[in-house]
């Protein structure tokens, strides 16, 4: 059984894409001047902590910043964030000025918010938690996931036993590690939930 998970976001993405969909469709670039600033801190993290495995979505801005901890690096197709079907690369403020307003009233509706041609959040939600449970059952020390915050909220969700609702809450800053206690909960509640810390 894995004995802790570090969950990182990558790095901030360039800044010509900022207030854009950029999800799964959109295989934009981490901005240099972020790489930059995150790669000695994480660097320096992963010399003390050496990690068994280092798994990264395979999204180039992940796998830029999972570049950083200089390890090897496995690629994992279900840590990529949603696909954002019609939406992908267009302004966010301009595709939510056509949604109904009930949709922005609260978590659990904005989860349900309708885009043409998107993943499904329940397809995204079940390959993120198959990804979860066989990583959790993998015999490893330390293992880091450098993800998005979407694909990184639905593992802590599984972690803390919270609704998505709740996860989608919790503010997921670019490159600030979060560590999972697999071996913890698991001698508190067998196969229950993971515990999170930051």
């Amino acid at each position: 059984m894995t004995g802790r998970i570090v969950l990182v976001r990558h790095a901030a993405i360039e800044r010509g894409w900022s207030g854009r969909w950029v999800g799964g469709g959109t295989d934009v670039a981490a901005d240099p001047a972020a790489l930059a600033t995150l790669g000695p801190r994480l660097a320096r993290r992963a010399q003390r902590d050496p990690p068994d495995r280092v798994i990264s979505s395979p999204l180039r801005r992940a796998r830029e910043t999972a570049a950083l901890l200089r390890c090897a690096v496995e690629i994992d197709p279900r840590l990529a964030e949603r696909h954002f079907g019609e939406w992908e690369g267009r302004s966010i403020d301009d595709c939510l000025r056509a949604v109904a307003p009930e949709f922005l009233a609260s978590t659990e509706r904005w989860l349900d918010l309708p885009i043409p041609g998107a993943e499904v959040p329940g397809e995204v939600a079940a390959r993120v938690s198959e990804f979860a449970t066989e990583l959790a059952s993998h015999p490893a020390r330390l293992v880091w996931c450098v993800a998005h915050a979407g694909t990184i909220r639905l593992i802590i969700a599984a972690a803390r036993g919270i609704s998505l609702a709740d996860a989608f809450q919790i503010p997921i800053p670019h490159g600030e590690p979060i560590e999972l206690d697999v071996s913890q909960a698991a001698r508190q509640r067998g196969d229950g939930p993971m515990e999170a810390s930051r």
